[in-house]
């Protein structure tokens, strides 16, 4: 899907082929895209986050389930 085509070309150094989730969601009426890309460590999320950011697209850097303590 575009979103996540166009983040890896933004973030390509950081993505590369990183495994991808797309899901839509919504928010009052409207269709948002969420891309959810797998297997990065927290420095490597953090550093996908701040490229997008600089290229004005929205970024959250959120731990996988599986991941958490708990």
């Amino acid at each position: 899907h575009k979103a996540a085509a166009q983040a890896r070309r933004v973030a390509v150094t950081v993505l590369g082929s990183t495994p991808a989730r797309l899901t839509m969601v919504t928010r009052g009426n409207i269709p948002l895209w969420r891309v959810r890309f797998h297997n990065l460590d927290e420095t490597q999320a953090r550093s996908a986050c701040a490229v997008l950011f600089a290229k004005g697209r929205p970024c959250v850097a959120i731990e996988e389930p599986a991941r958490r303590a708990g």
